[in-house]
Order: C-alpha cells, then structure tokens, then sequence
C-alpha cells in the first residue's frame, strides 16, 4: 500500500505557495501567514475537511508529511499552525506556544531575500515546493460501499492516520529524504522525527534549535547564532526573552571581542526581533539582522559563531 501512495504523491503534486507573478520562486505572504497556489486551494477546498494525509517537498528531498482530522484543515491561514506559523517567524510575531517551523524557512526558503512591506512581503524559495493531498478512502478501506460512519470515532481515524503517517515516514528515510517532521516530548519541547543528530552545548538549554540554543544567566538569557543565521528569526522563537526596556549584547564566541556596541532597545514592549527586523536609518536603512551578518562575514575574518545576550534594564 505505501508504494502505492508514493506514487499517488507523484502524480497528484501541486505548487504549494502564491509566488509573485513575475518570479514563480517569490512566495508572498502578509501578517496573517502564505497563501495555496491558486490551483492548489481548489483541490484543496475539495478535501480540507474530510481525513487525510498531506505531503509537502521539494526536489532536493526535504520533506514534511502531516495528518488533518479537524473540519477546514490544518492549512488554514486564520491559525497558527503552517501557514501562519512561517509568517509568524519571518515578521517576528510568534508566540511561545506556537509550532516551531523555523526548519522549514531554513530547508525551504532564502532568508537573505526576505522583503517586508506595509502589506505584503516576499521571500525567495531555494526551489519550487510541492504538497500533495492523500483522500483517507485510499489507505483506510472505506470508501463508497464501505462509507465512514458514526461507528468509526475520531480516534479510529486518528490511530489510521498516524499508523499509515508513520509508515510514509521510515519509507521516505530509506529512500534518502530529509524529514522535516517533528514530535512533542514528554516536556512540550520540539524534537525532530528525522535522523540528524543535533548535540546540545554542554550548558543545559532551555531550547535548542539547529546551532541556537538559550540559557538563563540571572536575569539575562544568552543563545548563540552562527554567522548565517538571522537573529530576528532566531531570537523571535527563544523563550522568555526580555524586550524593551533591555540590553542587547553581542560577541565573538572564540575570543569574546563586542561586536559592535550594546544595543539598548528603549521602547516598552518591543521586541529583539522586531528591533532587528527594523532598518538602520544610519545605515542606508540596511536591515539590523543583515548589518550584523555582514559584520560576521567580513572576507578574512569570518566570526562562525557570536554570543548574544540580552538584558532586561532594571
């Protein structure tokens, strides 16, 4: 049976994100999250609310495959799940208790492309993303002249939804694809179902996701970021980070030199990441989250890792 959904994936791929109409690798997106291509929002209004499976991927063989057993989906843009969670990331707006997408934006998308706008914003794909939508009839057994009835409770479509998940799952890892599905742990934290090994820094986290990782120091949290990453991104899914009125430190992991001033973020309320999301109005207007990577990727004194910490003015 899973050979044959594989294959039903193949055929039945559509273009997963709106992309501009110029350049069909611009997703656009605005506060509330992404947007079906339009072909795709057909086929999908057609099955949101039955049970199903849903594959999305990419040539290059990053992968997510999800369940849906709720009315209207699990892609819709009103909720803070795919959709409106990569939005979220991008714009600095995630909340501590939404799903962490951040793999997919480093698998999927061109964070150094990121545009925002009043309304609408674009990012560049690394290449054209696909989804495909499994109907439950085709591996559960019902169908017209075995419909599903009242006898069939969601948690008997639930169990068939996972069963046959997690058979796609170990299927696809042996056919060599990144999965970039995740699972909550016993703690609510997000581990990832594929077969990467991440070791955590020898401090003990409160997060780690990718390179990054968070720790208290008294009052102050401090997480590291690589010199590709961008710390808007970053520091907008590490948990109870201190915004304004704080401090914002940087520095060289291998020898402790700052790396520019502190930045001190005096407006109430705001956050690192909105900080860094806003441009530098001395700097040509140069984003704050690219001055500093360009700063990290100077030709010749590359810095491959910094240490951020960020204080609370007391």
């Amino acid at each position: 049976m899973i050979n044959k959904l594989k294959e039903y994936v193949k055929k039945n791929a559509t273009i997963l994100f709106k992309t501009d109409g110029k350049n069909n690798l611009e997703a656009i997106f605005d506060k509330k999250g992404f947007w079906f291509h339009s072909i795709t929002q057909s086929i999908y209004d057609r099955i949101k609310s039955k049970p199903h499976l849903y594959i999305a991927f990419t040539k290059d063989g990053y992968m997510y495959i999800g369940i849906s057993n709720q009315q209207g989906g699990r892609w819709k843009r009103q909720h803070a799940y795919h959709f409106g969670t990569l939005a979220y990331h991008l714009l600095g707006t995630i909340r501590y208790d939404d799903q962490n997408h951040l793999h997919w934006i480093d698998a999927w998308m061109d964070t150094k492309s990121l545009k925002l706008n009043n309304k609408l914003n674009t990012i560049a794909l690394k290449e054209t993303v696909y989804i495909s939508f499994i109907p439950f009839e085709l591996y559960s057994g019902f169908n017209n002249i075995h419909p599903i009835s009242e006898l069939h409770t969601k948690k008997t479509i639930k169990n068939i939804n996972e069963a046959v998940e997690l058979a796609l799952i170990k299927s696809y890892q042996v056919d060599g694809y990144k999965l970039l599905n995740v699972k909550k742990t016993s703690n609510n934290k997000l581990k990832t179902k594929s077969s990467i090994n991440r070791t955590p820094p020898p401090k003990t986290p409160i997060i780690e996701i990718g390179s990054q990782y968070a720790g208290r120091n008294h009052n102050c949290v401090e997480f590291e970021i690589t010199n590709n990453d961008n710390i808007a991104i970053i520091a907008a899914i590490i948990p109870n980070l201190p915004d304004g009125r704080c401090t914002i430190e940087i520095t060289n992991k291998a020898n402790g030199e700052m790396l520019g001033i502190i930045r001190t973020i005096r407006t109430p309320g705001r956050t690192v990441s909105q900080y860094f999301n806003a441009p530098n109005t001395n700097n040509n207007n140069i984003q704050k989250w690219l001055e500093l990577q360009n700063i990290m990727n100077i030709p010749g004194a590359i810095i491959p890792l910094a240490i951020v910490k960020v204080c609370p003015i007391l």
